[in-house]
C-alpha cells in the first residue's frame, strides 16, 4: 500500500491522524467521486519528519506487517488443507470406514474454509498495524 493522505492532526508519541485522499478514478468514471475524502486513520512517523496538519503526505503499509498477513491469509489454509486430507484418512481408520476420495474432499475443503473463516473473523476484531510517514508530498 502506498498512498497520499491529509494530515489532520498530530498525537503524542509519534502517532499522526490522517484522512486518505482517493485520487483513482474507475474506468466508467463520470467524474462525479474522484479525489473524493476517505475514513480517517492513525499512522506513525517513524523518520521523524517535520509534518503540520494540512500536509499532503504519502503512507505506506510496514513491511513486516504485510508479510505477516500474507503468510497467514495464504499458507495457514493452503496448510490446513493437506493437514485435513491426511486427517480424513486417519478419522476413517479410527471410525472403521472406509476412507472414499469423498471423506478426503471434505477433509481439504474444511481444510481450506474453516482457517479462512476464522482468519476473517480475528482480522474484523484485531486493531490493524498502523502505516507509516515515507514522505511529505506538499506543504498546504
Amino acid at each position: 500500500m502506498r498512498d497520499s493522505a491529509k494530515i489532520l492532526s498530530i498525537g503524542k508519541n509519534g502517532s499522526v491522524t490522517v484522512l486518505p485522499v482517493i485520487k483513482d478514478a474507475c474506468i466508467s468514471c463520470n467524474r462525479t467521486s474522484c479525489a473524493k475524502a476517505g475514513s480517517p486513520f492513525t499512522v506513525m512517523n517513524p523518520r521523524s519528519l517535520n509534518v503540520k496538519p494540512g500536509m499532503t503526505v504519502r503512507i505506506a503499509a510496514k513491511k513486516s506487517s504485510q508479510a505477516v498477513q500474507a503468510l497467514t491469509a495464504l499458507l495457514l489454509p493452503v496448510a490446513c488443507a493437506v493437514g485435513g486430507w491426511f486427517a480424513a484418512n486417519a478419522l476413517a481408520a479410527a471410525m472403521n470406514i472406509s476412507s472414499g476420495e469423498w471423506l478426503q474432499a471434505i477433509g481439504v475443503l474444511l481444510g481450506i474454509f474453516v482457517p479462512s473463516g476464522i482468519i476473517f473473523l480475528i482480522s474484523r476484531r484485531v486493531k490493524n498495524a498502523h502505516g507509516e510517514i515515507t514522505e511529505i508530498v506538499a506543504d498546504e
